[in-house]
């Protein structure tokens, strides 16, 4: 697997579902800044992103409108516009715009408490199969790793093959800190994961 993965992901933390990957990707964020003294425990995640059902993961895709009964129990998530791409969409400049304004505030304000951003890269799935353009993508990740901000990308659906390549991080000029992994690893033969 690390054969595949882009050149600066060296380690595999197993796991048996999308949902734990995700768990673990935020765990290992907080980890990673706590060992370098800082405690930064909040994340910053995309409006109508879905990344699992477990308390984490459910923090970061509160967004999509699932969790209302838990509000009250989720770790506290900043969220960016996701600047939806379709032929015809005449707005699409003026909303990346937003999203890159509204990236650039949370990250002006909120730098130091922020363990990381996690993106399904390209694609949304659960809120309708929405998606952003590559450009964007690109450029909105490479702002956060100026900040010093870790970030995951959630290919849980995008990964093995589901966009063209094989994974979604390989259309970007970018590459994550973590990714997370799952469905297609075993074609839904056994539970298996990756972070």
């Amino acid at each position: 697997i690390i054969e595949l993965l882009p050149k600066g992901l060296s380690r595999i933390f197993y796991s048996d579902n999308g949902s734990t990957s995700v768990e673990i990707a935020m765990k290992v964020a907080i980890q990673f800044w706590f060992n370098k003294g800082e405690k930064k425990n909040k994340f910053v995640a995309f409006n109508g992103g879905y990344h699992g059902d477990t308390f984490g993961a459910m923090s970061v895709g509160r967004s999509s409108g699932f969790y209302k009964p838990f509000e009250d129990m989720l770790n506290m998530t900043y969220f960016i516009p996701f600047p939806e791409d379709w032929r015809g969409n005449n707005q699409l400049q003026r909303n990346e715009k937003i999203a890159k304004d509204s990236a650039h505030k949370i990250i002006k304000n909120h730098k130091k408490e922020i363990a990381a951003v996690i993106i399904e890269p390209l694609i949304q799935g659960a809120f309708g199969m929405r998606m952003c353009r590559k450009e964007f993508c690109s450029e909105l990740v490479e702002m956060f790793k100026e900040a010093g901000i870790l970030v995951i990308f959630d290919e849980v659906m995008t990964g093995f093959g589901r966009t063209g390549k094989m994974f979604a991080t390989d259309h970007l000029s970018v590459e994550p800190d973590i990714i997370c992994l799952a469905k297609s690893l075993t074609g839904g033969f056994i539970p298996l994961a990756v972070t």
